[in-house]
């Protein structure tokens, strides 16, 4: 769950009711994307950083990557990290990073869009953008 200028809050179903069993405190929590145990934070114009979160009480920072532009949303498909970074004056406004090494960020590619990206999401091996 995401919480204006509180960072990102790790919920528990286990019982039927949500019980808060982390958080990964910070502002500019703009962005989510969850793959096993590692979650990756989109951090507005502070980029994308990467949180072990095997014991959710005490996440762990594994790296980060400073996106020129605004780390608005993101969209992950197995180890393949797209990065909705709108700022039309920053260059590309969609990252592409191979994360098959938590914490490690690897440019693969970008994308120009006319606008300001906002939101992304992958299916079928397909990556939908929008923005502005």
């Amino acid at each position: 769950a995401l919480r204006k200028n509180q960072g990102i809050l790790i919920l528990e179903t286990a019982t039927g009711a949500w019980t808060l069993v982390g958080q990964i405190s910070g502002p500019d929590a703009l962005a989510v994307a969850v793959s096993g145990t590692t979650v990756y934070v989109g951090r507005g114009s502070a980029g994308v950083t990467a949180y072990d979160v095997s014991v959710p009480s005490v996440p762990v920072q594994l790296g980060t990557v400073d996106t020129p532009g605004s780390a608005n949303g993101l969209a992950l498909q197995g180890t393949l990290l797209a990065v909705a970074d709108g700022n039309v004056s920053a260059g590309p406004d969609v990252r592409l990073y191979d994360v098959s090494a938590p914490g490690v960020f690897a440019p693969l590619g970008t994308a120009e869009m006319d606008g300001f990206a906002t939101y992304a999401a992958f299916h079928a091996g397909r990556l939908y953008v929008t923005g502005d």
